[in-house]
């Protein structure tokens, strides 16, 4: 399982790293519940995503994903 990756310019420069962590299992699937994207510009910012709860093999009908949808929300 992947904990990190790290996401480089078109000159092959580091410049983003994203760090998975609190590998947690949740519908029979081991996961990392949390996500940090870190620029790598000394900045100190980042921004966080943390799952609480997730679903998997959810049913969902075609027409959810039309192009009319997903710009009428």
């Amino acid at each position: 399982m992947p904990v990190k990756q790290t996401y480089f310019d078109e000159d092959k420069k580091p410049v983003r790293s994203l760090e998975m962590s609190e590998v947690k299992k949740i519908g029979g699937r081991s996961i990392p519940t949390v996500m940090t994207m870190k620029p790598l510009d000394g900045s100190g910012e980042y921004t966080r995503v943390s799952w609480k709860e997730l679903s998997f093999d959810v049913k969902l009908d075609a027409s959810f994903f039309s192009v009319r949808n997903l710009t009428s929300r």
